[in-house]
């Protein structure tokens, strides 16, 4: 190595502790205890945004589009649905990741089988969207938890807020567009108590 070289290094050295020594102790306390809080902290694969997901390992923009693409997980080990992320490198991951799944709507535990799918296409995918055995509540159901059921758009759902307390299911009949056709395609997945 020629003197010039280490002189250089020297030099860069010298003036990278200064500007690490400048920063005083409180910096220095902060930065660790961000970097601690850091490494405790997992990566919800369920939450986080694409910019969270890319301060992983291995992880770069397209993968971390890939992640949101295929949500949710159940657990890391459905990472192996993300295109291009093999074994290894869900591994690596394992711990420094966790999949917890959103909460469930506001909606009480059916007694009965969950509904029939004999509606057109759209009720069948707006029907599939409900969790089995799960069952609306018309009473206390939010628009966008009344506009899931089958043949209820965000008017009807309206319509069914403003005439709420409703005693029986068949009550929803007195509901205007809400008449026995509807009506069929939704009584076995909704509730009033």
């Amino acid at each position: 190595m020629s003197p010039k070289f280490i002189a250089s290094v020297i030099a860069s050295s010298s003036l990278l502790l200064a500007l690490f020594l400048s920063a005083g102790p409180e910096a220095l306390g902060q930065a660790a205890a961000k970097t601690k809080a850091a490494v405790k902290a997992k990566v919800d694969l369920n939450k986080a945004t694409a910019d969270e997901l890319e301060t992983l390992p291995g992880i770069g923009s397209a993968h971390a589009k890939e992640i949101i693409a295929n949500r949710p997980y159940k657990s890391v080990d459905d990472l192996e649905r993300v295109k291009g992320l093999g074994k290894t490198r869900i591994d690596a991951l394992r711990s420094l990741v966790t999949a917890t799944m959103p909460a469930p709507a506001a909606t009480t535990k059916a007694a009965e089988p969950p509904a029939r799918k004999t509606a057109t296409s759209k009720a069948a995918t707006k029907a599939a969207r409900l969790e089995p055995g799960k069952k609306v509540n018309i009473n206390t159901a939010s628009k966008e938890e009344l506009d899931v059921l089958p043949g209820i758009g965000p008017v009807k759902a309206q319509a069914i807020i403003d005439a709420r307390p409703f005693k029986t299911i068949e009550d929803i009949k007195k509901v205007k567009g809400i008449k026995d056709g509807e009506f069929g395609k939704i009584k076995e997945i909704i509730t009033v108590n």
